[in-house]
C-alpha cells in the first residue's frame, strides 16, 4: 500500500549528499599525475607532504661527471652525466646529513673509496684528452681533520723528451685545510716538468658543512680555490706566474688506464661532486630554486555532470616569506588523460567559493614558492574537495501501454526534478533488451521531449514489444536516470488506430 501511494504521489527529489575527497595525508599522493620541482618529504603527523625539491645540479653539455649520491644503502652511485663507469665502491649514503637531494655519499676512511673509470670517449680523464677551461667543486662534510685524507685523485704519466713524467691531480685535507696539488698536469711548451700546489688558508671545522671549488681559466692560467664562495688559494698554470704570462694547458697522460679515485681515506660526508668544462661561479647557498615547484593532480572523476564543488580545503604551512597557490579546472567532458581543457582559476583554499565550480571532472595545480633566500621552503599535507553530486532524474512512474493497430500509446507519471529536460523512450522484442528498430518515429531510443504520453507507431501487428522509460536532465552531455518500471503490448488491428 504504501509502495503504491508513492507510485501515485511521487517526493521531490532530495538534495544531493555532500560528499568529500582528498588527496595526501592518510590518503597518501597516488592522485598526483605530475611534479616538477617537488618532493615528497615526512611531514604532518608523520605522513608525507608536498615539498619543494632541492636544487641539484643537473647535466648540461659542460657536465664532465656529476655524482648526486641520492643512493640509498646497498645501491651504488651512479655518474648523472654517462661519462664514466663505477669501477668499485664501499662507500654508503646518509639520508639524514645531505645539502641537496635525498642523501650524502658517506665515507668510512677506506682506501680507494670510490673508483670511477672514464667510458665515454668526451670525458676529460680519458687519456691523451686536452683541456681547456674547467672546474671541480663538490660539498665537504669533514668528520674530522686528521692528516691523509684525499677528496679526489688522479694520476698518470706523460712522456716528455722521451721519459715519463708522473701526473697527479689531489685534492686533500692538510692541517685542516683544503689544499690541490698538480704534478705535471698542466704543460709548458716545452712539455718539461712543472707542479703548481695551491694551500688552503680557510681552516675547515668538523662537522660543518662547505661547498669547494677549484676552476681554471685557459685565458690567463689562474687556476682558484674556493670556499662558500670565497676565495682561499690562487695560483698561474704560465711561464709568469701572474695573470700576463704564457697558459699552460692541461693534459691527461697515457701511461697507464685512467681512475678517478674519490675519498681515499676519507672519513665524513660528500655531496654533488660535479667536474665542468667551463670556468664556473661560485655557489650561493640557496637550497631551492626561484622557481615554484609545480604539482598537478589527475583528473578526479565526481560522477555526474554538473556536480558542485562549494570548498576546497588544505593543510599547508608557509614559514618565513614562502607560498602556495591553488587553481582548478572543470568540466563536463575531457579531452585527455592527463590534463582538462580550458584556463586554470586560482582560488584561496578554506573560504567558500564566490562561483562554486561545477563540473564531472575537475583537477587541481598546486605551485609551492621559496622565501627569498632560497633556503626555506613551504610545504603541504592534504587537500581536501568537498562536492554535492548533481544526480540524474529519478525514474519515471506508472508507465502504461494500450495496444493500437500497428502503434501502442504510452504515458507515464511526470518526473519532479528541477532540471528535468525531458524523456526518452526505449522498446525491443525482448525483456531488458531493447534495440528495437521498428517504429517509423525511430530506433530505440526516441527522444521524445518534455511530455508524459507518446504513440509509437509503424509496429508490426502481432509484435509483442517491451517498452521503459527515462528522463534526462540539462546538463551537457545529458544525464539519464534509471529505467521506469518495463511494460509489453502487442499491436493489433482488433485495437483500431486509438483516439
Amino acid at each position: 500500500m504504501v509502495a503504491a501511494i508513492l507510485a501515485l504521489f511521487p517526493l521531490a527529489p532530495l538534495p544531493a549528499l555532500e560528499k568529500s575527497l582528498t588527496l595526501g595525508g592518510s590518503e597518501s599522493w597516488q592522485g598526483i599525475e605530475s611534479a616538477e620541482g617537488v618532493a615528497y618529504r615526512t611531514g604532518y603527523e608523520g605522513r608525507l607532504d608536498l615539498t619543494l625539491a632541492d636544487a641539484e645540479y643537473q647535466p648540461t653539455p659542460e657536465t664532465d661527471l656529476l655524482l648526486h649520491f641520492d643512493g640509498q644503502n646497498g645501491s651504488e652511485p651512479a655518474d648523472a652525466a654517462g661519462n664514466y663507469e663505477l669501477r668499485s665502491s664501499s662507500i654508503a649514503f646518509s639520508r639524514r646529513l645531505s645539502v641537496l637531494g635525498g642523501a650524502a655519499g658517506l665515507f668510512t676512511g677506506q682506501r680507494r673509496a670510490l673508483v670511477l673509470a672514464p667510458s665515454s670517449p668526451d670525458a676529460l680523464f680519458q687519456p691523451g684528452r686536452q683541456w681547456h677551461d674547467f672546474s671541480i667543486e663538490f660539498w665537504l662534510y669533514a668528520a674530522d681533520l686528521s692528516e691523509g685524507q684525499t677528496l679526489l685523485l688522479w694520476q698518470n704519466g706523460r712522456l716528455a723528451a722521451g721519459r715519463l713524467l708522473p701526473q697527479e691531480l689531489r685534492a686533500s685535507l692538510v692541517a685542516g685545510h683544503l689544499d690541490w696539488t698538480f704534478r705535471n698536469f698542466f704543460v709548458p711548451p716545452s712539455a718539461g716538468s712543472f707542479d703548481l700546489r695551491l694551500s688552503g688558508r680557510a681552516f675547515l671545522v668538523p662537522r660543518e658543512w662547505y661547498h669547494c671549488l677549484l676552476r681554471f681559466d685557459s685565458n690567463t692560467g689562474m687556476v682558484e680555490s674556493s670556499i662558500d664562495g670565497a676565495p682561499d688559494s690562487i695560483g698561474y698554470a704560465n711561464d709568469s706566474g701572474s695573470e700576463n704570462g704564457s697558459v699552460y694547458s692541461p693534459f691527461t697522460g697515457t701511461a697507464e688506464e685512467s681512475r678517478l679515485v674519490v675519498g681515499d681515506r676519507f672519513n665524513g660526508l660528500l655531496d654533488e661532486l660535479r667536474i665542468s668544462r667551463s670556468f664556473a661561479r661560485p655557489a650561493t647557498a640557496e637550497r631551492y630554486s626561484s622557481r615554484p615547484g609545480v604539482a598537478l593532480t589527475k583528473i578526479l572523476d565526481l560522477g555526474y555532470p554538473d556536480t558542485i564543488v562549494p570548498s576546497i580545503t588544505v593543510h599547508d604551512r608557509k614559514p618565513g616569506n614562502t607560498d602556495v597557490y591553488f587553481f582548478y579546472k572543470t568540466a563536463n567532458l575531457k579531452t585527455s588523460d592527463t590534463e582538462l581543457p580550458g584556463e586554470w582559476t586560482q582560488f584561496a583554499p578554506g573560504a567558500s567559493l564566490a562561483s562554486p565550480p561545477k563540473g564531472r571532472y575537475i583537477q587541481i595545480k598546486v605551485e609551492l614558492l621559496p622565501d627569498g633566500t632560497g633556503t626555506v621552503s613551504p610545504s603541504l599535507s592534504w587537500i581536501t574537495l568537498s562536492y554535492r553530486p548533481h544526480l540524474p532524474p529519478p525514474a519515471p512512474a506508472l508507465l502504461t501501454a494500450q495496444p493500437q493497430d500497428g502503434a501502442i500509446a504510452l504515458s507515464w507519471r511526470a518526473v519532479v526534478d528541477p532540471d528535468l529536460s525531458g524523456y526518452r523512450i526505449y522498446y525491443g522484442a525482448r525483456p531488458d533488451q531493447y534495440f528495437g528498430t521498428d517504429s517509423s518515429s525511430g530506433p530505440s531510443p526516441i527522444d521524445v521531449g518534455n511530455t508524459t504520453s507518446f504513440t509509437l507507431k509503424g509496429l508490426t501487428n502481432g509484435r509483442l514489444y517491451y517498452i521503459a522509460v527515462v528522463a534526462y536532465d540539462a546538463t551537457q552531455p545529458r544525464e539519464q536516470g534509471g529505467f521506469s518500471n518495463e511494460v509489453a503490448a502487442r499491436p493489433s488491428r482488433l485495437y483500431g488506430t486509438g483516439p
